[in-house]
C-alpha cells in the first residue's frame, strides 16, 4: 500500500507519530502557519500523480522535493524572526522606563540576525543547529532525540533524523545541479534510491514531522526561559 500523507488521508498515513499528528492541528508558531499553506503546493503535486496511475511522475516528484527543501528553509527562518520578535516585545513591555534603548539593542542584534539568515543558504542539520543556537541560544537538534518516526517503518532517532534531513538535502542539490540522485542511506545501508510518488510522499511526512517537533520544544524553550509562547504572538511577516 501507498504511504498516506499525514492529515490528508490520516488513516493510511505512516511517519509522523501521533504526538506530531496532533499537534499540527495547532500551530503555535506564524512560521507553521505559513509553512502548512505551502506544503498544500507539494501535496498537489502528489494528488495529480494518485490522479494518473501509472504515469511517469519523475518531474512532478523532482519539483515536490525542491518544494518542500524551499519550504523547511523558510520555516527556519520565519521561526527565528518570530521568536526574536516575540522576545523583543516581551522585554520591551516589562522595562518601559528602558524603552529607548531597549529598541536601540534590539535594533543592532536585529542587524546581525539579519545577516546570520543571510548565510543560510543550504539548511543542513549543522547550519540549522548553529543558526538557531546563534541567535536564540536554542538548540532544536538535541530535541530531535527524543522524537521517533517511521522510515520505510523502521523507528529511527537523533542522529538518524538529522541523517535522513541532510539526504533530502542532497536529493535536492541533486536535482537542482542536474547530477545523479544520491544512494538511500536513511535506514543504515546504502541503496539505490527512486524519485517517485510514495519518496515524495515520506519527504513530505518528514518535513511535517520536523517543523512541528521543532515548533513544539521552541515554544517550550521559550516559555521555561522567558515567560512567553508563540501561540500568543502578534508576529507579522514583513519581509
Amino acid at each position: 500500500a501507498r504511504p498516506g500523507i499525514f492529515l490528508l488521508n490520516p488513516a493510511a498515513g505512516r511517519g509522523i507519530g501521533q504526538a506530531a499528528q496532533e499537534a499540527w492541528e495547532v500551530a503555535m508558531s506564524k512560521a507553521l502557519d505559513k509553512f502548512r499553506e505551502q506544503q498544500k503546493l507539494a501535496e498537489r503535486l502528489v494528488s495529480i500523480c494518485e490522479s494518473d496511475v501509472g504515469g511517469d511522475h519523475d518531474a512532478l516528484s523532482r519539483a515536490g522535493v525542491v518544494f518542500c527543501v524551499a519550504f523547511w528553509q523558510a520555516y527556519v527562518e520565519n521561526l527565528i524572526r518570530e521568536a526574536y520578535e516575540v522576545i523583543r516585545l516581551k522585554i520591551r513591555s516589562s522595562n518601559e522606563d528602558e524603552v529607548v534603548l531597549l529598541d536601540r539593542f534590539f535594533e543592532l542584534n536585529e542587524r546581525l540576525l539579519e545577516d546570520r539568515i543571510k548565510f543560510f543558504n543550504t539548511p543542513n542539520s549543522e547550519k540549522v543547529k548553529k543558526l538557531f543556537i546563534t541567535t536564540l541560544k536554542f538548540d532544536p537538534v538535541k530535541y530531535w532525540d527524543f522524537q521517533e518516526m517511521l522510515v520505510n517503518e523502521t523507528k529511527v532517532k537523533g542522529s538518524s533524523i538529522q541523517a535522513i534531513l541532510n539526504f533530502w538535502l542532497d536529493v535536492r542539490h541533486s536535482i537542482a545541479h542536474g547530477a545523479r540522485l544520491p544512494q538511500d542511506c536513511r535506514d543504515g545501508t546504502k541503496k539505490n534510491f527512486d524519485l517517485n510518488h510514495d519518496s515524495l510522499v515520506e519527504c513530505i511526512n518528514f518535513f511535517k514531522f520536523l517543523t512541528t517537533h521543532t515548533d513544539m520544544k521552541l515554544d517550550s524553550y521559550l516559555e521555561k526561559d522567558f515567560g512567553i509562547n508563540l501561540q500568543s504572538s502578534n508576529w507579522i511577516q514583513s519581509y
